[in-house]
């Protein structure tokens, strides 16, 4: 009797696990961003960007999550009713942020230092996954756009694509700035994360 019970615990945990894998095989697949990618995408871009390399310091306060849908209108105007919060489509939500550090130049001398400036981010979802801010304790390279008499918008999606960590001696500041006049090298084969 106790061997029939421990080998139905043994295949009951074989099952929980193996549909715990599954729920795991569902999770968001993100290809890394590239860098010299995306300096291409922004300087063939109709939107002007500037390049931002520092901290951003988000205000959490006063911030409106996404409320859960009950119904909503596909992109095509089609109501759909009766879907999981989770998963219906949540729209981007603004979140405001300050800038510290400076805007980049082709070289040092034509750098801007930037200290407090408001910058808008624009916190997007795919699904259930939400981006988020940037870490306010790491440097960041951000891709941001320039927006007439209102402050500039930083895009983060689910997958961000327009922001890349960095570290003082990694390189990637020296490669943008090789890139302001000349077609950028792309880094490679995408990597997921």
């Amino acid at each position: 009797m106790r061997q029939n019970l421990r080998k139905r615990s043994v295949i009951l945990m074989g099952v929980m696990g193996a549909l715990m894998m599954g729920q795991t095989a569902s999770a968001l697949s993100c290809a890394m961003p590239d860098l010299a990618q995306k300096m291409e995408e922004a300087k063939a871009s109709d939107t002007v960007y500037h390049i931002f390399v520092g901290k951003f310091r988000t205000i959490t306060h006063g911030i409106n999550p996404p409320k859960p849908l009950d119904t909503y209108q596909d992109s095509y105007g089609a109501p759909h009713q009766g879907i999981p919060p989770h998963q219906a489509p949540q729209p981007p939500k603004i979140q405001r942020a300050f800038f510290e550090g400076f805007s980049l130049g082709p070289n040092r001398r034509y750098d801007v230092p930037l200290s407090g400036l408001p910058v808008d981010m624009e916190i997007g979802c795919a699904g259930p996954w939400c981006g988020s801010a940037p870490s306010s304790e790491q440097t960041h390279i951000a891709f941001v756009e320039a927006r007439n008499g209102r402050p500039p918008l930083l895009r983060v999606s689910a997958c961000p694509n327009w922001v890349f960590q960095t570290e003082p001696n990694d390189g990637k500041v020296r490669k943008l700035r090789q890139c302001y006049d000349k077609t950028c090298q792309s880094e490679g084969r995408p990597r997921h994360r």
